[in-house]
């Protein structure tokens, strides 16, 4: 976490300062501009995506260099906006990925298989998983964002077997780092199909919101999402709020992602 921290100062760099420390001999936080080492809170002239309020904090305009790692920006939602969510809301937020498959006669398996080359290594991989017979193939297909096979099972389901493709996304690189990637667009389109992929078929997984922040040289997205346990006979829902985030360099694509982490756990209904 520190690697990145001082990854971020590096990419985003600090506002000028007009001393290099001019450590208030007040306790109270006094609001300069060019407070950059009060022991207080010091977010001072400019708000900060990300509290800052380090002992030795430079007023950069994400966290620097503390220990306890990025703030949990997700526990800012209300338990109003996590309910809401839950029980009124989309599975995602309008212009998240979807697949919008028909749940009675489809269902939609992607199995974390790492990247896939081509739709031959998919179709093999895929085969070998389901145990299906050739018959029962129903066809092949790339996408722009994976390769994939369609299979008819005994019950009457079209079973969705995909990999990513390895030219979209690698695990490192976004579109093998063709870029450049200055809009969060194609960053938002990553973190909401790899969260699609695992949560896609899982009641009450939604995702509630994002924060996105474009830098200088790098784009930042914090995704906060929800998993639910639902009670029965007298026992209330329980939701719990993560927070997973993600950067990624606006010229290379090289992306990476931190998370899920914890953020609180919020009662819904009683059933």
């Amino acid at each position: 976490m520190r690697r990145v921290s001082l990854l971020l100062i590096l990419l985003l760099g600090c506002p000028p300062t007009l001393s290099d420390d001019d450590d208030d001999a007040t306790v109270a936080d006094d609001d300069d501009a060019v407070d950059d080492d009060d022991t207080v809170d010091d977010d001072d002239s400019t708000p900060t995506p990300i509290d800052d309020d380090d002992v030795s904090d430079d007023d950069d305009l994400m966290d620097d260099d503390d220990d306890i790692g990025l703030e949990l920006l997700c526990d800012a939602l209300t338990d109003d906006e996590v309910l809401t969510s839950l029980y009124e809301g989309p599975k995602v937020p309008p212009g998240w990925y979807t697949d919008g498959f028909d749940g009675n006669t489809e269902s939609a398996l992607y199995p974390d298989w790492g990247c896939s080359n081509d739709t031959d290594d998919t179709l093999a991989l895929s085969q070998d998983f389901y145990g299906a017979t050739e018959s029962e193939l129903i066809e092949t297909r790339a996408d722009r964002m994976f390769n994939e096979t369609l299979w008819s099972s005994p019950s009457g389901f079209v079973m969705h077997l995909r990999q990513t493709r390895c030219d979209y996304w690698d695990g490192e690189l976004l579109d093998q780092g063709i870029g450049p990637f200055w809009e969060l667009d194609p960053l938002r389109e990553l973190a909401g199909y790899q969260w699609w992929r695992d949560n896609h078929n899982i009641s009450g997984h939604h995702i509630v919101l994002a924060y996105e922040f474009p830098g200088n040289a790098t784009n930042f997205l914090t995704m906060c999402h929800i998993s639910t346990v639902y009670g029965d006979w007298g026992v209330r829902d329980e939701v719990t709020v993560w927070q997973t985030d993600w950067t990624m360099s606006q010229v290379g694509g090289t992306g990476y992602t931190t998370g899920p982490q914890y953020v609180r756990l919020v009662l819904g209904n009683e059933n």
